[in-house]
């Protein structure tokens, strides 16, 4: 038997997010720019993490190869 308490959270909890997803909706038919700007933020730094990533890996992968060649 389903616990009728955990669904009446769900769906307050599903309603919440609607909710917010339409006011949000809204907000950027009214303000485009910003969901540019924001998009653009969002994308730089997640290519600067990538970045960051990378060169990590490369910096581990030569010193994994310096130790295997001692």
């Amino acid at each position: 038997m389903l616990n009728t308490s955990t669904n009446r959270t769900f769906v307050v909890i599903d309603a919440l997010i609607v909710r917010t997803m339409a006011m949000y909706y809204k907000f950027y038919q009214e303000w485009p720019f910003i969901l540019l700007i924001t998009l653009g933020y969002f994308n730089s730094h997640v290519c600067i993490e990538v970045d960051r990533q990378l060169q990590l890996r490369k910096k581990r992968e030569t010193e994994e190869a310096a130790r295997k060649k001692e």
